[in-house]
This record gives C-alpha cells, sequence and structure tokens, in this order.
C-alpha cells in the first residue's frame, strides 16, 4: 500500500520552498560571477542560434510576456520528456514510487546533491582557465535536472489522481496531469522560479540519487553472492581431487 502524504511532508516542502527563494534572492540574483556565467551562456546560445538562423523568430518569443514564455518552454519540454518516459518509463516509474514512499529520504539527499552541483559549479567558475567547464557542467547538470523532473510530473499526478479518486491510473495520464500542475507552479508569481529552479530539481535529484544507490547496492550484492558461490565450487573440486 502507498504512503500517503502527512502534514509534516507537506510542511518540510513549503518550508524549503521559502528558504529557497530567500535563497535564490540573495545567493543568485545578486551574485556578480552568476551574472556573469549567465550573461557568458546567453551569448553562446544567441550566437548558436544565429548560426542556426534562428535569431529572428528567438526575438519575437522574447516580446511575449515572461510568464508566457516560461510556459511554452516547458509544453516543449514537456512533449520531449514525454518521448524519453515512453523510450524508458522504468526507471522514472521508480523514482516517482521513491517520491510517495521515501519523501524525506528523497529531500535529504536531493538537497545534497543539488548543493553539490553548484558548489562544483561555482568552483570552476571561480577561475578564468575553469569557466568553460563550468558553464559545461552548468548545461549538463540543467539537462539532467530536467529529464530527472519526468519522476516529479509522474508523482504528481498519481497524487492528483488519489486526491481527487481519479478512474485512469495509467503512468501516461499521471505524467500529463503532472507536467500540467508543474507549469500552474512554475507560473506562480514570487515563487514561481523558485519552483522551477530549487523545489523541483531537489525532489528529482534525491529520487535518482536514492535509485541509483540502490542499484549499486544490488549490483554489489549479487557479486559478493556470486564470489560466495565460486569459492564453495572450488572449494568442492579441490576436495574432490584430494
Amino acid at each position: 500500500m502507498q504512503k500517503k502524504y502527512n502534514k509534516k511532508e507537506i510542511a518540510a516542502v513549503a518550508a524549503m520552498a521559502v528558504c529557497a527563494l530567500a535563497l535564490l534572492k540573495i545567493v543568485v540574483l545578486r551574485s556578480q560571477l552568476l551574472r556573469a556565467m549567465a550573461q557568458m551562456v546567453a551569448a553562446d546560445i544567441w550566437a548558436l542560434l544565429g548560426a542556426l538562423h534562428l535569431q529572428e523568430p528567438m526575438r519575437k518569443i522574447c516580446t511575449l510576456p515572461p510568464s508566457l514564455t516560461v510556459l511554452s518552454f516547458l509544453l516543449v519540454f514537456s512533449v520531449i520528456a514525454f518521448f524519453i518516459f515512453c523510450a524508458v518509463p522504468k526507471p522514472f516509474e521508480e523514482m516517482s514510487q521513491l517520491l510517495h514512499t521515501d519523501t524525506e529520504r528523497v529531500i535529504g539527499k536531493g538537497l545534497k546533491i543539488y548543493f553539490a552541483q553548484w558548489i562544483l559549479v561555482l568552483v570552476f567558475a571561480a577561475s578564468i582557465i575553469g569557466a568553460p567547464v563550468a558553464l559545461g557542467l552548468f548545461v549538463i547538470f540543467g539537462i539532467f535536472d530536467m529529464v530527472a523532473a519526468i519522476a516529479v510530473a509522474l508523482s504528481l499526478g498519481e497524487w492528483v489522481q488519489q486526491w481527487y479518486q481519479g478512474n485512469d491510473r495509467r503512468s501516461v495520464y499521471n505524467f500529463w496531469i503532472g507536467a500540467m500542475v508543474m507549469m500552474f507552479c512554475a507560473n506562480v508569481h514570487l515563487v514561481g522560479v523558485t519552483f522551477l529552479l530549487f523545489v523541483f530539481p531537489v525532489l528529482s535529484l534525491g529520487a535518482c540519487g536514492i535509485l541509483l544507490e540502490n542499484k549499486c547496492t544490488i549490483c554489489q550484492a549479487v557479486r559478493k553472492k556470486r564470489g560466495i558461490v565460486r569459492r564453495e565450487q572450488l572449494r568442492k573440486i579441490i576436495l574432490r581431487e584430494e
């Protein structure tokens, strides 16, 4: 039987969102280093768009309201994420179950991985030589965070269906329901950036980290068991020869 969300877990997520909003305002928005990195990333992306002859459409997109721009980006990514989920659904479904059954551990693991990512990027960005490496890590971590967020969409969709007693609990429906909830949260005034850049990545990274940790533990146990079996077989062979 699946674990239901309790008041402590909901309060923990809400507190995490409030703390993250203050963190983003103080550290990210006022950091000269991160502003310089953002300008460098924007310049590289703009040059790439120029090579692909996409600068003019991008100018038209930039004239749209910020909320509509973010919504359009999330909608495009949701379509891409849907195809990724259809190709390999099992790991994302397992991560989604971890979000339901082991929420506190997921949050703790996600916070560690999330801040470790930023510390690693900032360490490389502190030096001129490491700036390209920091930019590459920033892009890689961003793509990884967005892909891992598929599990968050599945978990939110399943939670909504349980709340409203939905009739169809298939993963495809859960994904799109959760994706719409995430789009709504990302467009909420003041806290939307916090959900998009902190809450969702923390939850997705935590679930992914625990899943990888469990897989590694299982692999080590299997190897250890195989080693014991092989030693027993060798022992029997040696005893028979003697």
